[in-house]
């Protein structure tokens, strides 16, 4: 979040503004952020392989269930923000920094085999947020250093 503050402060000449004029509004954005980065730490492949090592009566799928159970307890809150805020993408009708921390959180919760039916705002904003050419372009599988098999992943 810092850094994308930064750059949103630092480069105030951009022709898109990830953070809304109003305060009020910045304070949603800002809250919705912080909910979905809660989640990332949870699901954090170097903590799970952490927990899993530290728990050898666990069952070998551990990690997926951890993390299935972290996203999808994340994306409850989520979804109780977006249903307050959302309109054509997660804040208003205005493209946000929001817009930009969903859509990694959604890949990352269908890579865990998340049912993504549970969570209706999320996936609606979500497909629409990919179809534009700046995710997509941005989508991990569009990148030099993508391992073949995360190409897979939808």
């Amino acid at each position: 979040m810092a850094i994308l503050e930064y750059i949103e402060e630092t480069f105030p000449n951009n022709s898109i503004k990830l953070l809304p004029s109003r305060p009020e509004e910045r304070c949603k954005v800002r809250e919705v952020c912080e909910t979905i980065g809660a989640i990332q730490t949870l699901q954090n492949k170097a903590n799970l392989v952490h927990i899993e090592s530290q728990s050898n009566a666990l069952p070998a799928d551990i990690k997926q269930k951890l993390a299935q159970y972290y996203i999808e307890k994340g994306l409850r809150a989520v979804e109780t923000l977006l249903n307050k805020y959302a309109g054509k993408f997660c804040v208003n009708d205005e493209l946000s920094l929001a817009d930009c921390f969903l859509v990694p959180q959604v890949y990352n919760a269908k890579r865990f085999e998340v049912d993504m039916n549970k969570f209706p705002c999320v996936s609606k904003l979500n497909d629409a947020l990919v179809k534009i050419p700046a995710f997509d372009k941005a989508a991990p599988k569009n990148q030099p250093d993508c391992p073949e098999v995360m190409k897979l992943l939808v």
